[in-house]
């Protein structure tokens, strides 16, 4: 029959593509297939190495597929020929690459995958045919010479689609020792990891060559293109971040992997990967349960450096989108750890900061920890007593008494004053439960009496600027000339009256407001004393 074969091919190699009939190319494909069925794949392997009958590969190759990947299935083994002849058609029909991973992938895969009693040389098997398969997919795909995007949507939704097939056990009530042992023990954790590692060895080339081409001069078409090409890639690595990852390790595992390589990219300079970092450093701790990680896991290399890092963004990085995507990643972020991990992460990042604004966000993150902690009960072994008191310290310390640089820490200050008018207002002398009233005359003598000396002192250097801004105004030798003025201890030159005037109204507007707050703490204090009756 081999001849039969043989015979067919060589009385159509000569014939065009366009010229083939279908009644001639229908006999040639029933003859393969028997071929095929009755494994002698090779004898059809022979005619179509032959590079004579490449049209009429190209013409029955497509007809051919569903039988060879068949046969590959069956043996259950990587038969050269076989893979070889698959290589060919992905060749030859490579712009409908995306046919061939559907057969090959979801056809053939789907019926073995389903069997729950495959045994672990099967399952190692399955593995080998499908990074094999892979080779050959990305082939077809190279060889695309556009619209490669739509393909690739179908390549990795059919990929996926065949990791949702590997049934991984529920460990929805067991600890992480269990799960441990289990991912051991249950082969399906094996597969599932060499599968997954198979995916993105896949989809490396592809991300490299988007990143080439992003630095690239493009036609308009290539670059929506490329950018097609990089949202289908991104889709996929968030849908396998879903499952299986959330499902071969937990949220905090995953977290934990990935850290210091976040880290990495949040120390880099270029936006775009500050960016990434940021966004995956999102999608990673969205996933955790508030208040669900233990105050032990900061102890761990890279849980409170991630912290820093996100300040020194939100401080430093010109892009006011990454400030401000960095500030919400902060807010976040400390709500996931336990109430002793809360705690500790924010008086690590209120003692270390010398940003006035960092520690007035942070100032404002424990006045909602003490809001919730007497709202439910719970935690005021943390916000509250000795622990609050040691904390409050940090944002209420004037390095230099009545002389400090109220301007500078204007933000730092006010958030401690809208703090302790909250807990004042909040905690009444006779409950405590706070400690606030235990403490209220050490605040009151080394802060608030301070600050109000302090405000005083600003507001009359800043109230004789303001007069000597005026008197040149009134000058008509100083009409053209610029003038300098001191703010918050340093010098601002070049400045043009006007804009001089605009300057230190701006710092008496800041002071008067402090100033304000200040008032309503100490009314706030008097009043509720007088309301009990205490003598404290």
């Amino acid at each position: 029959m081999a001849d039969e074969l043989d015979r067919l091919a060589e009385e159509l190699k000569c014939v065009t593509f366009k010229d083939l009939e279908d009644g001639q190319k229908s006999v040639f494909i029933v003859t393969a297939k028997t071929y095929i069925e009755e494994g002698k794949l090779n004898e059809v392997y022979k005619v179509f190495s032959n590079k004579d009958y490449e049209v009429l590969l190209k013409s029955v190759g497509w007809d051919l597929l569903p039988c060879v990947c068949t046969y590959l299935a069956n043996k259950n083994s990587g038969d050269e020929n076989a893979l070889q002849l698959l290589n060919n058609i992905a060749v030859v029909k490579g712009h409908r690459g995306r046919s061939i991973v559907t057969y090959q992938v979801k056809g053939n895969w789907s019926k073995e995958t389903g069997r729950s009693t495959c045994d672990l040389s099967s399952q190692r098997t399955l593995v080998g045919q499908f990074v094999t398969y892979q080779v050959k997919v990305h082939c077809a795909l190279k060889r695309l010479p556009s619209h490669r995007s739509l393909s690739m949507n179908l390549v990795l939704c059919t990929f996926h689609a065949h990791l949702q097939t590997i049934q991984l056990p529920d460990t929805t009530n067991m600890n992480e020792r269990e799960k441990k042992l289990l991912m051991l023990e249950d082969d399906s954790f094996d597969r599932a990891e060499k599968t997954l590692t198979a995916l993105l060895d896949f989809i490396t080339p592809f991300v490299f060559e988007i990143g080439k081409a992003m630095q690239k001069t493009l036609t308009k078409e290539n670059q929506i293109e490329n950018l097609k090409m990089k949202v289908e890639i991104e889709r996929f690595l968030l849908k396998l971040l879903f499952y299986p990852l959330s499902h071969v390790y937990s949220s905090l595992y995953l977290l934990d992997v990935n850290l210091l390589y976040i880290i990495c990219m949040l120390r880099r300079q270029e936006e775009n990967v500050i960016r990434k970092g940021i966004e995956l450093m999102f999608t990673l701790v969205n996933s955790l349960d508030k208040g669900n990680v233990p105050h032990a896991t900061l102890d761990q290399s890279g849980y409170i450096e991630i912290a820093a890092c996100m300040e020194r963004i939100m401080v430093m990085h010109p892009s006011k989108i990454l400030r401000q995507r960095a500030v919400e990643f902060i807010k976040v972020y400390i709500t996931k750890f336990d109430c002793q991990g809360r705690y500790k992460l924010i008086r690590h990042l209120i003692s270390n900061t010398k940003h006035a604004g960092v520690s007035g966000l942070l100032t404002g993150i424990v006045k909602d920890e003490i809001n919730n902690a007497l709202q439910i009960n719970e935690g005021l072994e943390w916000f509250a007593g000795k622990q609050l008191m040691d904390l409050l310290k940090i944002p209420m310390k004037l390095e230099k008494g009545p002389f400090s640089d109220f301007l500078h820490e204007s933000d730092r200050i006010m958030a401690a004053l809208n703090l302790l008018r909250y807990l004042f207002l909040r905690d009444s002398v006779r409950d405590n439960r706070t400690g606030i009233w235990s403490e209220y005359e050490n605040i009151e003598e080394d802060f608030l009496n301070v600050l109000l000396k302090g405000i005083g002192l600003s507001r009359n250097h800043f109230a004789q600027e303001l007069q000597d801004v005026n008197k040149q105004i009134r000058s008509k030798k100083s009409q053209d000339s610029k003038i300098s003025v001191t703010v918050s201890g340093e010098q601002l030159p070049g400045l043009l009256p006007e804009q001089q005037l605009q300057v230190v109204r701006s710092a008496i507007c800041t002071l008067d407001m402090m100033s304000d707050v200040l008032t309503r703490v100490f009314e706030v204090m008097t009043l509720e004393r007088k309301k009990t009756g205490s003598s404290i």
